[in-house]
Protein backbone atom coordinates (compact mmCIF):
# COMPACT_ATOMS: atom_id res chain seq x y z
CA UNK A 1 0.00 0.00 0.00
CA UNK A 2 1.24 3.47 -0.85
CA UNK A 3 0.68 5.41 2.37
CA UNK A 4 1.09 8.89 0.94
CA UNK A 5 0.31 10.22 -2.50
CA UNK A 6 0.56 13.80 -3.68
CA UNK A 7 -1.62 15.66 -6.11
CA UNK A 8 -1.71 19.34 -6.94
CA UNK A 9 -4.49 21.89 -7.12
CA UNK A 10 -4.03 25.65 -7.43
CA UNK A 11 -0.25 25.09 -7.09
CA UNK A 12 -0.77 23.67 -3.59
CA UNK A 13 0.25 20.12 -2.66
CA UNK A 14 -2.51 17.86 -1.36
CA UNK A 15 -1.09 14.86 0.48
CA UNK A 16 -3.51 11.95 0.66
CA UNK A 17 -3.20 9.82 3.77
CA UNK A 18 -4.27 6.33 2.79
CA UNK A 19 -3.81 4.52 6.05
CA UNK A 20 -3.71 4.92 9.77
CA UNK A 21 -1.95 8.01 11.11
CA UNK A 22 0.37 6.36 13.59
CA UNK A 23 3.82 7.27 14.83
CA UNK A 24 5.62 4.40 13.07
CA UNK A 25 4.42 5.74 9.72
CA UNK A 26 4.45 9.50 10.30
CA UNK A 27 7.65 10.09 12.22
CA UNK A 28 9.85 9.11 9.24
CA UNK A 29 7.86 11.61 7.12
CA UNK A 30 8.12 14.58 9.47
CA UNK A 31 11.24 16.06 7.85
CA UNK A 32 9.79 15.89 4.33
CA UNK A 33 6.50 17.44 5.53
CA UNK A 34 8.44 20.17 7.33
CA UNK A 35 10.40 20.92 4.13
CA UNK A 36 7.18 20.94 2.11
CA UNK A 37 5.63 23.49 4.48
CA UNK A 38 8.73 25.67 4.24
CA UNK A 39 8.86 25.40 0.43
CA UNK A 40 5.18 26.34 -0.02
CA UNK A 41 5.15 29.15 2.55
CA UNK A 42 3.07 27.32 5.12
CA UNK A 43 0.54 26.00 2.63
CA UNK A 44 -0.16 22.30 2.89
CA UNK A 45 -3.38 20.29 2.63
CA UNK A 46 -3.80 16.79 4.02
CA UNK A 47 -6.59 14.69 2.53
CA UNK A 48 -7.75 12.67 5.53
CA UNK A 49 -10.75 10.97 3.94
CA UNK A 50 -9.14 7.51 4.19
CA UNK A 51 -7.78 7.81 7.74
CA UNK A 52 -9.07 4.91 9.83
CA UNK A 53 -7.07 5.56 13.02
CA UNK A 54 -4.92 8.31 14.50
CA UNK A 55 -2.68 8.04 17.56
CA UNK A 56 -1.60 10.69 20.08
CA UNK A 57 1.96 10.96 18.77
CA UNK A 58 0.69 11.67 15.27
CA UNK A 59 -1.69 14.32 16.57
CA UNK A 60 1.27 15.94 18.32
CA UNK A 61 3.21 15.92 15.06
CA UNK A 62 0.28 17.54 13.24
CA UNK A 63 0.10 20.26 15.90
CA UNK A 64 3.85 20.88 15.49
CA UNK A 65 3.47 21.12 11.71
CA UNK A 66 0.52 23.49 12.14
CA UNK A 67 2.72 25.76 14.27
CA UNK A 68 5.43 25.76 11.59
CA UNK A 69 2.86 26.45 8.87
CA UNK A 70 1.49 29.43 10.80
CA UNK A 71 4.99 30.78 11.38
CA UNK A 72 5.43 30.65 7.60
CA UNK A 73 2.20 32.61 7.08
CA UNK A 74 -0.05 29.71 6.11
CA UNK A 75 -1.81 26.82 7.74
CA UNK A 76 -2.04 23.07 7.62
CA UNK A 77 -5.54 22.22 6.36
CA UNK A 78 -7.41 18.96 6.76
CA UNK A 79 -9.44 17.98 3.72
CA UNK A 80 -12.39 15.58 4.03
CA UNK A 81 -11.45 14.47 7.56
CA UNK A 82 -12.86 11.01 8.24
CA UNK A 83 -15.10 10.49 11.28
CA UNK A 84 -12.18 8.67 12.94
CA UNK A 85 -9.91 11.67 12.36
CA UNK A 86 -12.46 14.10 13.78
CA UNK A 87 -13.07 11.84 16.79
CA UNK A 88 -9.33 11.59 17.45
CA UNK A 89 -8.98 15.36 17.38
CA UNK A 90 -12.05 15.87 19.57
CA UNK A 91 -10.85 13.30 22.10
CA UNK A 92 -7.84 15.49 22.89
CA UNK A 93 -9.67 18.77 22.23
CA UNK A 94 -7.67 19.72 19.14
CA UNK A 95 -10.58 20.07 16.72
CA UNK A 96 -10.26 23.87 16.77
CA UNK A 97 -6.52 23.74 15.99
CA UNK A 98 -7.20 22.80 12.38
CA UNK A 99 -9.52 24.03 9.68
CA UNK A 100 -11.67 21.28 8.16
CA UNK A 101 -12.47 21.55 4.46
CA UNK A 102 -14.90 19.50 2.42
CA UNK A 103 -14.17 21.04 -0.99
CA UNK A 104 -10.80 20.54 -2.70
CA UNK A 105 -10.81 23.88 -4.47
CA UNK A 106 -11.69 25.85 -1.34
CA UNK A 107 -9.04 24.01 0.70
CA UNK A 108 -6.31 25.06 -1.73
CA UNK A 109 -7.30 28.73 -1.94
CA UNK A 110 -4.95 30.58 0.37
CA UNK A 111 -5.70 34.29 0.30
Amino acid sequence: MNFMTTRWLNDIPILSCESRLIADILLPLRHSWYECIKQYHGRLVLDCSQVSHVDATSLGLLVFLQQIARQEGGELRLLHPSPEMVTGLERVRLQHTFAFYYDDDVATRYE
